[in-house]
């Protein structure tokens, strides 16, 4: 293969990974990064790998295959010579860290990344980071802190209409909302993550917001709403090939029928 044609593969790739996401493509987006950073390999040059090899650790952890994931991201790390896509590959390796169940990784390589992003003004990435900052803080029961940071994180995607982040913080605060015991407004949170979502055909965080709204739901008493969300989220994940949440929702819904 000539080299033209390896630098259209990897770029190919790159080009089309966000309509994949955003749609629930996950295993078509895993197969077109193996193919990018196999190409981007054959190029031989480490901006190429690095993107390549953080973009398919991403597409490992979405599918959930942890182990290929953080191989991949420590390998874009490592390669990674310029400021911006050093800091995108640590905030790729932090989400991928908190996935696997390491929590305190996921929040210092996060917060490297965050620390970067605002000595380049980067309002964006900022929002990105920040939302991980508050997920994983949650996820260790610093719900104050989880709290200012998701805050934060909404402000800065309204203000530069990031409208993917904007979602999954809502999310967020939902969760912690909810971990709070602050039900309702954990319901108002949902609502307003799912019809964004929604708008703006958000098919990949779709299902996560219906199941945490079924558990809200559930919560509330409002036993047939849960029913609803949990089985359109199955619905979901299972169209998504995301085995293992769909029997997380069916194990919901045969436990609330008991």
């Amino acid at each position: 293969m000539q080299r033209g044609a390896h630098e259209d593969v990897w770029r190919l790739a790159w080009s089309v990974s966000g309509y994949h996401v955003i749609h629930g493509q996950l295993v078509e987006d895993l197969t077109a990064w193996q193919a990018g950073l196999a190409a981007a390999r054959a190029l031989g040059d480490p901006e190429p790998q690095a993107i390549a090899a953080m973009y398919l650790g991403t597409a490992h952890t979405r599918t959930g295959s942890h182990d290929h994931a953080l191989r991949h991201l420590r390998e874009a790390l490592s390669l990674a010579r310029q400021a911006d896509l050093a800091a995108d590959a640590s905030r790729a390796l932090g989400w991928a860290l908190g996935q696997s169940g390491d929590f305190d990784g996921a929040l210092h390589h996060t917060a490297v990344a965050l620390k970067h992003y605002r000595a380049t003004d980067n309002g964006l990435r900022q929002a990105d980071a920040l939302n991980t900052l508050g997920w994983y803080s949650a996820q260790l029961g610093f719900l104050a802190e989880a709290r200012e940071h998701c805050e934060q994180a909404l402000v800065l995607c309204r203000k530069h209409d990031h409208h993917r982040a904007e979602t999954v913080t809502l999310d967020s605060l939902g969760y912690i909302a909810s971990a709070l015991g602050e039900r309702e407004e954990a319901l108002a949170h949902y609502t307003a993550a799912l019809a964004l979502a929604r708008d703006t055909e958000d098919a990949y965080d779709e299902p996560v917001i219906l199941a945490n709204l079924g558990d809200t739901h559930a919560a509330l008493g409002d036993l047939a709403a849960a029913r609803d969300v949990r089985a359109r989220a199955r619905e979901l994940f299972q169209a998504h090939g995301r085995t293992g949440d769909a029997e997380r929702m069916t194990a919901k819904l045969t436990s609330a029928e008991q």
